[in-house]
């Protein structure tokens, strides 16, 4: 608790540069929606050999704004993520000196060092995924239902009504997959006590002939772990179905919704070819934040 509270207060000092990978991280709707919305009347001018000289201006100018937003969210990088790990890997320096302060014969320096090199760069890989992935697909969700409604209202209402149907899914399938995996670490670790035990008592085995009954308490053991295993493995592809059911029946909707307002003239071709490519990007944001959960 006493790192997360540490992390707490190093958001809090850095919340500008946090705010501003934010805002920068609004490159990624201005390639995945707004510019999708130019190509739409693009190919319906060359259709009708009319001028695209504008919107091919205004598609320029789109990627050139968010190719600097990129490029200055990757210096940005290079100072904060060496400052995050280095503020982890004290915090746990410290932690360490001062749990051990009063029995420094007890610790186990080789674990206590494989933490201490490992969990920073556990942290940036956590902070690059939501970076480059979780945060961008979030805005581009965000930008997409904003559109949709200036598009038309109804399939605004129905594109937020599906996306808090994702939010509320994945909430329910984070504390239950919180649970399950205290569990299976818990039951990970007790399993490899029991093959350090097993190690460090070759001699004492050996020597009462009980090869056999530690082969069956080894086999009890590595049961119930992988039981842990299976569960949360079932819980993770369950949590994809449920995803795939609910995106299938949002995709359906609006492109149904989507088609009937062109077929009704109230939206024209190149504002409706916007919508399908916005769609299918959108589609494709969501696949990452499903990946993406899965693995953290």
């Amino acid at each position: 608790m006493r790192l997360l509270d540490k992390l707490n207060e190093f958001a809090l000092k850095h919340k500008y540069i946090i705010l501003l990978y934010c805002v920068l991280s609004l490159a990624t709707p201005l390639i995945r929606v707004l510019l999708p919305k130019y190509i739409g009347p693009i190919l319906e001018d060359i259709s009708k050999n009319r001028s695209i000289k504008s919107c091919i201006k205004t598609s320029v100018v789109i990627l050139i704004l968010a190719g600097i937003m990129h490029i200055t969210m990757d210096r940005l990088d290079e100072t904060f993520v060496p400052e995050l790990q280095g503020f982890i890997r004290k915090e746990m320096v410290l932690s360490i000196i001062n749990q051990y302060s009063k029995n420094y014969h007890d610790p186990q320096i080789g674990m206590l060092l494989t933490q201490v090199s490992t969990l920073p760069s556990v942290i940036r890989d956590m902070f690059k995924d939501v970076r480059t992935h979780l945060l961008p697909a979030v805005v581009t969700l965000i930008a997409a239902s904003i559109y949709f409604t200036w598009l038309n209202p109804s399939i605004g209402i129905i594109t937020i009504i599906g996306f808090s149907m994702f939010i509320t899914v994945t909430n329910f399938y984070a504390q239950d997959s919180l649970h399950n995996s205290a569990k299976l670490a818990h039951s990970k670790a007790q399993f490899y006590e029991h093959i350090s035990d097993l190690f460090n008592n070759l001699l004492l085995i050996y020597a009462a002939n009980t090869e056999i009954t530690e082969t069956i308490k080894f086999d009890e053991v590595q049961a119930k772990y992988n039981n842990f295993l299976q569960s949360v493995l079932r819980k993770s592809n369950n949590f994809s179905y449920v995803y795939a059911v609910i995106f299938a029946l949002l995709f359906v909707i609006l492109s149904a919704m989507i088609y009937s307002m062109y077929k009704m003239s109230k939206i024209s071709v190149g504002q409706m070819s916007s919508s399908f490519l916005i769609l299918l990007i959108t589609a494709n944001s969501l696949g990452g934040i499903i990946g993406h959960i899965r693995d953290y």
